[in-house]
């Protein structure tokens, strides 16, 4: 089975003012371990160049084909197969304001929800959720730092900028001022309400 690939990045501001949105994410196996990141960022540090071919403005990413490794258990074979990320939030509104200004787009109703799923195209869904918790026996919130890293991609170093700049003066904590890499990544940190790290990175 083919992996799976979502690579959406966020663009400039249209006539609305509005982003389009965005988060990447690289479903393969390689040697049994699933690697999770965007391609200028963590997937640079994990696998080296992202390939890519340019169309105007617009990147297109090459989708890399790899095989899925099937698990056997007893006399059944199951092919895992990663389909979402869940966030798991304290206030459904604060944090729909969070990713809103890295232009995620959600439901017209969804401050009225307990939680919101986002279609992020290829099968893969994003899950805000304050009730999703109560299934997980002996949750505590995390403490000492994310556990979880999202990476938004935006159009170049003064993109990164601004938007973390615009992030931070909304009151959202630093993580990180931009910098750049070792492995010529240039990025910001910003945490998002439940302590979620977030980075901004030039893609």
């Amino acid at each position: 089975m083919a992996a799976r690939e979502l690579n959406v990045g966020i663009g400039r501001r249209g006539a609305s003012g509005r982003r389009s949105a965005g988060v990447r994410m690289n479903d393969a196996r390689d040697g049994g371990r699933m690697t999770v990141g965007g391609g200028h960022g963590i997937w640079a540090l994990q696998q080296g160049s992202w390939p890519e071919r340019r169309t105007g403005r617009r990147r297109a990413t090459v989708c890399r084909q790899a095989d899925t490794r099937s698990i056997t258990i007893g006399d059944v074979t199951v092919t895992p197969r990663f389909t979402m990320v869940v966030l798991l939030v304290a206030d459904l509104r604060r944090s729909l304001a969070f990713y809103r200004r890295l232009g995620v787009e959600f439901p017209p109703d969804a401050e009225s929800r307990t939680d919101v799923q986002v279609p992020l195209g290829d099968d893969h869904q994003l899950v805000i959720t304050t009730t999703f918790v109560r299934n997980v026996p002996d949750w505590e919130p995390p403490s000492g730092g994310s556990r979880v890293i999202l990476e938004f991609f935006v159009d170049g170093r003064d993109a990164v900028d601004a938007t973390y700049a615009e992030l931070t003066e909304a009151g959202y904590r630093s993580r990180r001022e931009p910098f750049l890499t070792s492995f010529d990544a240039y990025m910001g940190m910003v945490d998002d309400p439940d302590g979620n790290t977030v980075l901004v990175t030039a893609g």
